[in-house]
């Protein structure tokens, strides 16, 4: 994995990756459904979690996650 890929995500971003909305990307931290890791008040997903979850290796996650960046920055 290169140095410019995340190790986290923030919740919104798993659930665009998941394309599901922010409310139910929190119901699934909530659930247990969604592993997440609390850094004083901010909340992240591990990317290799995310990974394991879908089975599919962290490089999917993450092009996943920047093409979801990209239409939502159009």
């Amino acid at each position: 994995m290169s140095n410019d890929h995340p190790l986290t995500l923030t919740v919104e971003q798993a659930g665009q990756v998941l394309g599901v909305g922010r409310s139910t990307a929190y119901e699934l931290l909530r659930s247990g459904d969604l592993k997440c890791i609390r850094l004083r008040r901010r909340i992240v997903v591990p990317v290799a979690h995310l990974a394991e979850s879908l089975g599919v290796d962290r490089d999917a996650v993450t092009v996943s996650w920047a093409a979801a960046a990209r239409r939502s920055s159009r």
